[in-house]
């Protein structure tokens, strides 16, 4: 599948998602994301059982192995009430790094449980690499120069103020922007459902009306924030 495909299977995919929607704040790795939901289908529902909560002191007790303790969070998770939401909450406060994305993640399951039950509607988590903040995705961002020779400081002043000017329009948020050698790197959040595509490409046409410097091209990710040897390989390739 080419880039021109996968950006359409994700708009569309962006577009399909319905009104009552929750992000995952969090920047949890994509693979520990997909680790919790596999796990999570195939651990034994105990949502109705006491046994549950029995098994919250095992979270704290250094000898019960990282899996169990992994259990133990998902079947908490999935009670959806107020008790097992504040008790994932208060282990959040506590937990170590090998857990705390896990944690999270339970949390955050929880949450959209509960207030499913309580406002009697059924919202959908959004989880991505990069997370997100209310109703805005984070997203990593490469723009090219056109050649191989640094930024000016003019070029580098055009970018910055076209972005924050874009973003503010969109009610988004610029959170981070550096110049490495003949690219630029951003994080940013922006709306759900946005047309990404026309919105970066209308970002460097209006750059390019003060000498044509960019490339059309960019590259674009919700997974993770990519490495420089990552970017110059992405460049290299697309060369």
């Amino acid at each position: 599948m080419d880039s021109e495909k996968k950006n359409i299977d994700i708009q569309k995919f962006l577009e399909s998602v319905p009104d009552n929607y929750s992000i995952i704040d969090q920047q949890i790795d994509v693979s520990t994301q997909i680790e919790y939901f596999e796990l999570a289908r195939k651990v034994e529902n105990k949502s109705k059982s006491q046994d549950v909560f029995n098994e919250v002191v095992k979270l704290y007790d250094d000898r019960i192995s990282l899996n169990d303790k992994k259990i133990i969070l998902i079947n908490l998770a999935a009670i959806g009430d107020v008790d097992s939401f504040r008790t994932i909450e208060s282990f959040n406060k506590s937990v170590s790094n090998e857990l705390k994305d896990w944690a999270a993640l339970a949390l955050q399951e929880s949450k959209v449980l509960l207030e499913n039950s309580l406002l009697d509607e059924q919202r959908v988590i959004i989880s991505t690499g990069l997370g997100g903040k209310e109703n805005l995705l984070r997203y990593f961002v490469v723009l090219i120069k056109i050649d191989e020779s640094e930024f000016e400081d003019y070029q580098k002043k055009i970018i910055s103020d076209e972005l924050d000017f874009v973003i503010e329009q969109k009610k988004g948020q610029l959170e981070e922007i550096s110049f490495e050698e003949n690219f630029c790197k951003g994080v940013l959040l922006l709306p759900l459902k946005l047309e990404l595509k026309d919105f970066f490409q209308k970002l460097i046409r209006e750059c390019n009306q003060y000498g044509g410097f960019l490339k059309p091209n960019f590259l674009l990710t919700n997974v993770k924030a990519l490495t420089n040897s990552e970017i110059k390989n992405f460049i290299l390739k697309s060369t």
